[in-house]
């Protein structure tokens, strides 16, 4: 009795674990444009997925041979909205509108294929005062 209570535990935690899987994704954040005299500084994401760490190196951006820059974001649950900015690695070279006015934090849906194209217009400590 107790071997087949212990492959029914084990069969039910198999079972939750690949509920589990179904239900996450991988996303992909591509910028394809940004503010020329930065290009060769890292970029990160940060958003609600890694607490806003805004220099967390699971979420650098790597430079693509098209020019453009590249993030997944992985284990993002499908349908979940996310909530991300774009920094050089702190708040203080977070991205901004293209008069320097403060960029709100892009919002997204999740879906399996998704693929989220995006420009920055500033950085923060690009703006004159």
């Amino acid at each position: 009795m107790k071997t087949i209570k212990k492959y029914l535990f084990l069969l039910f935690c198999f079972c939750i674990s690949i509920l589990q899987a179904f239900g996450q994704t991988k996303m992909r954040v591509k910028v394809q444009k940004m503010p020329q005299g930065k290009e060769n500084e890292q970029i990160f994401v940060a958003g609600n997925f890694n607490q806003w760490n805004p220099k967390d190196a699971r979420y650098s951006l790597k430079k693509q041979k098209d020019g453009t820059y590249l993030v997944v974001l992985p284990n993002v649950k499908k349908g979940e909205t996310i909530e991300y900015k774009f920094t050089r690695g702190s708040w203080e070279t977070e991205e901004r509108k293209e008069g320097g006015e403060w960029q709100a934090n892009r919002v997204t849906k999740v879906s399996a294929t998704k693929i989220i194209d995006c420009q920055i217009a500033n950085w923060l400590d690009m703006i004159e005062n």
